[in-house]
């Protein structure tokens, strides 16, 4: 068991260095928007995770109206198509 807990801990380590490399390449400005923290990049492996804490934020007023969250519909799945049938029945003609 010992051993399969090095492994792994070596994998995990090689990806954390794979992923700040990547991550070193990238501008501030995207790593932010990531929620990554370009201090914490700089202090390598050590500092993992790099997630940046969100700090409370204040609700957003818009027209008096209290914006708290965000709600994204779930796109509506395709509806089968009936010009396909079509076409399979005068193939099979």
């Amino acid at each position: 068991m010992k051993l399969i807990k090095t492994i792994l801990t070596s994998l995990e380590e090689s990806g954390k260095k794979k992923t700040l490399q990547i991550l070193r390449d990238m501008p501030e400005r995207q790593l932010r928007d990531a929620g990554i923290s370009p201090e914490l990049l700089a202090q390598g492996v050590r500092a993992w995770p790099w997630a940046v804490v969100e700090e409370e934020v204040a609700p957003i007023l818009i027209d008096k109206v209290q914006v708290s969250t965000v709600a994204v519909a779930e796109p509506k799945a395709a509806e089968p198509v009936e010009r396909e049938e079509a076409v399979l029945e005068q193939s099979a003609a």
